[in-house]
């Protein structure tokens, strides 16, 4: 799956120390920038369908940067994580009907995303959600529990992958971790961390997952990153179910359980990101050997005309022409950036 880092960073809201700086994302590979820009690879992909519409922000301090991400639409993230930090995610409104934590169903309530043993991320948000995430150095972390004679913090982080707490402690850090009360970067520190360590006591955790992927999960998992790596297969149900062999009832009802959607549906959708990308992007038009709409949908395997068209006008709320239009205006057509010309953001995690 090409995967371009191509957004327009917009400068900070705030020059002082704790600024907040902030992006917008109206596709996924946007949203892939903004992880990119704090040094995360990952893979997005839209499940639910109508025009996107997101922020990025970062705000915190070089120490604790924490990240605060909304979307309007539902989104399934899979990717790397970084062995050196560890992630408190946790849902501030109470949107979690889509939310998943590595294929499994977010509690109300529940903070996750932080386990030490697991090496990926791969979790899904809502639309409506708003999911701030505070990134601590996992040596930053080890210390605290030294330093408080908290052995088990260690332990809980090695073990777990999510926690459920008792809602006055949820709320709290959730509270805490709202970028309008980051205006003291150090005090706001200390209290992030404080609140943390009180959040793996036994008499404030309510139930816990160690984050292992069921059967199920795996399985679509299985199914979401072969058709990542496979954008322009329009594959069929039978042939989708003997690749990863699984039956068409359990690919059917795993995936809308799930996703909530069917597996043809997921593949399409999987598809459809990727001629957006193409039709907004002329080095990857270039690259496949394709410049019209009608050469970009076949290439990734639609073959309807009208079909098509309809489904892509129904799932970013544009038609496919005008999306290739804007990126031949001049002045607006998208540049691929790195994380170093993104200096307002990067520069928060070195």
């Amino acid at each position: 799956m090409q995967n371009l880092h191509n957004l327009k960073f917009q400068p900070a809201l705030k020059q002082s120390y704790g600024a907040v700086r902030s992006m917008t994302f109206r596709t996924t590979w946007e949203f892939e920038s903004c992880f990119a820009a704090v040094g995360y690879d990952v893979k997005a992909i839209q499940i639910t369908p109508g025009e996107l519409r997101g922020s990025f922000e970062l705000y915190g301090s070089r120490d604790l940067p924490v990240l605060s991400i909304r979307t309007n639409q539902a989104l399934v993230v899979e990717g790397d994580r970084n062995p050196l930090q560890t992630i408190i995610g946790l849902e501030q409104t109470d949107n979690i009907q889509l939310h998943r934590v590595r294929g499994e169903h977010l509690a109300p309530t529940t903070i996750h995303g932080f386990s030490a043993r697991i090496k990926d991320a791969y979790f899904q948000m809502s639309p409506g959600a708003h999911t701030t995430m505070a990134i601590f150095k996992t040596q930053r972390l080890h210390d605290l529990a030294e330093i408080h004679g908290e052995s088990k913090l260690v332990d809980c982080l090695d073990r777990h992958n999510s926690l459920q707490l008792q809602p006055t402690h949820f709320q709290q850090l959730k509270t805490l971790l709202q970028p309008h009360n980051h205006t003291n970067g150090a005090l706001q520190k200390s209290l992030i961390e404080s609140a943390l360590l009180e959040c793996f006591h036994p008499n404030v955790l309510m139930s816990s997952s160690s984050g292992e992927p069921t059967h199920q999960a795996q399985l679509m998992r299985d199914m979401l990153i072969w058709g990542l790596e496979n954008p322009n297969n329009a594959i069929k149900l039978d042939d989708l179910s003997a690749t990863i062999f699984a039956s068409r009832s359990s690919l059917v009802q795993n995936c809308r359980t799930t996703f909530g959607l069917g597996p043809m549906a997921l593949m399409k959708n999987i598809r459809l990101g990727q001629v957006q990308l193409a039709l907004s992007h002329p080095e990857i038009r270039k690259s496949i050997g394709c410049e019209s709409v009608r050469s970009i949908s076949a290439h990734y395997g639609f073959q309807s005309r009208n079909h098509f068209a309809r489904d892509y006008r129904l799932f970013f709320g544009e038609t496919p022409s005008a999306t290739l239009q804007r990126s031949e205006a001049p002045g607006i057509s998208a540049q691929s950036v790195s994380v170093a010309h993104s200096p307002q953001i990067a520069m928060a995690l070195r």
